[in-house]
């Protein structure tokens, strides 16, 4: 249970984070890791600018408990400090927020003439490759190939490129062997040793053992170990689970472990999904495409932006089989408002009307659901259902909130006024609804709704 703290309590463990003693430093950083994401992240950015260096380190450290986008900014801030250990803490931090725009920055901390940043840069992007970022090979490649660089730092980013698929990783190994230097060849073949190409079913095989295993295991720690083995055999474990997924939907305990492997793989689950929703035909299996549901959650959630595409004619195909049988309608509403969710945070416009026709008049609480989908794209046709939704939303203040800010992001996007015509034959009732609606005042905690 996450403790209690006051606004009070959250800023006075951020000023001992600034003290020489160990013993309060550690009951400051403890307590700050267990106070509510909420509480401390604008109070530990507010800090930064202020912070000396200790206090600096110690910020980035608790920042990458948090997990939100939001602490990209403010450690990209850090690296711009002279001091390089906390340069050191700031990379290390950003180590947990694998993101395409982080790179630029990482790379350029490559051209550091301390060796403990670039050792870091060199394992973070190694991180980032695990993820799935495969552009992160570029300016570790640069390194290897660079025999006036120091052997250590080469050897490091050559461990780092070793995350990347078996596929890819191959042929790099192999211009490697060609070109790389005496000091650098031993390495090389090391990792052709570890890749062990030659069998590819018996890696699948495997695959398939450990998930057996992982299954009938009684022991939760002996079950967390074999999930962490399966998420390092990479692509090939995402293949093999979403196989099993869809040949025995209804094994809910692989769906619990499957969704948690997926999240650590990342963005190495993409192409497996891709071929998935670009195949996928069984819409009158419920289990099947409720497992599918499952992986668009995850897409959403890990911010696979390449799955558009193939989401979208998923959808279409859903929709089609819909209109087949309009009886299911309510039965995969759901499964249509995940995808759209997922396909707005991709920031895809396309679906707008896909999007109007099942937000409609907004009369129905259930339409809070893709409320955060009209946030990112919807237009000022969305306007007036969104005064139902937000009377219909009464009893809740947080869900009512949710409604004024997808209200308030339509009326600054498409620059609205108060007296636009559109909300002249309003009745008095509805006028009140809207001029709370063009009120943003909440109270602190509904305002800080974490939702959008």
């Amino acid at each position: 249970m996450t403790p209690r703290f006051t606004k009070q309590d959250i800023e006075d463990f951020v000023e001992i984070l600034s003290t020489d003693d160990p013993a309060a430093a550690e009951y400051a950083i403890s307590s700050l890791l267990l106070a509510s994401p909420r509480q401390k992240f604008s109070l530990l950015v507010k800090a930064l600018p202020q912070s000396d260096d200790l206090r600096t380190q110690r910020i980035c450290f608790i920042l990458s408990s948090i997990p939100d986008n939001r602490c990209i900014d403010p450690l990209l801030g850090v690296l711009q400090r002279k001091s390089p250990a906390t340069r050191v803490a700031a990379v290390d931090a950003l180590k947990h927020y694998p993101q395409l725009r982080v790179l630029p920055h990482l790379a350029r901390q490559l051209f550091s003439k301390d060796k403990d940043v670039r050792e870091k840069v060199v394992e973070t992007l190694g991180e980032f490759i695990k993820y799935g970022i495969s552009e992160a090979q570029e300016p570790l490649l640069k390194i290897v190939d660079d025999e006036n660089e120091v052997i250590k730092l080469r050897r490091a980013a050559l461990k780092a490129l070793s995350n990347l698929e078996d596929d890819d990783l191959l042929p790099m190994l192999e211009n490697l062997q060609n070109s790389s230097s005496a000091e650098l060849f031993a390495e090389v073949m090391y990792q052709f040793d570890i890749l062990d190409t030659k069998d590819r079913d018996k890696k699948r095989s495997h695959v398939n053992d450990l998930i057996s295993e992982l299954i009938s295991e009684k022991d939760i720690l002996r079950k967390m170990f074999l999930s962490d083995k399966i998420a390092e055999t990479g692509r090939l474990g995402a293949e093999v689970i979403t196989e099993q997924l869809l040949r025995f939907p209804q094994n809910y305990e692989l769906l619990s472990y499957g969704q948690q492997i997926f999240e650590k793989l990342g963005l190495k689950c993409t192409p497996v999904f891709e071929k998935i929703f670009h195949a996928f035909n069984q819409f009158d299996d419920i289990h099947r495409v409720h497992i599918l549901s499952d992986f668009v959650m995850i897409a959403k959630e890990v911010g696979m932006d390449a799955l558009a595409p193939a989401l979208t004619d998923y959808f279409s195909r859903m929709q089609a089989y819909i209109d087949k049988f309009p009886e299911n309608e309510n039965t995969y509403f759901l499964y249509k408002a995940e995808i759209l969710l997922a396909l707005a945070r991709f920031g895809v416009t396309d679906i707008l009307d896909d999007l109007k026709e099942m937000f409609g008049d907004g009369s129905n609480l259930g339409f809070l659901y893709v409320v955060e989908a009209v946030f990112r794209i919807g237009d000022r046709d969305f306007l007036l259902p969104l005064i139902n939704l937000y009377e219909k939303a009464s009893d809740s203040r947080s869900d009512q909130f949710k409604v004024k800010k997808a209200f308030r992001a339509i009326i600054r996007r498409e620059k609205i006024r108060r007296d636009d015509p559109l909300f002249k034959e309003l009745s008095p009732d509805k006028k009140k609804s809207l001029d709370s609606l063009f009120n943003i005042k909440q109270n602190r905690k509904v305002a800080n709704d974490p939702l959008f």
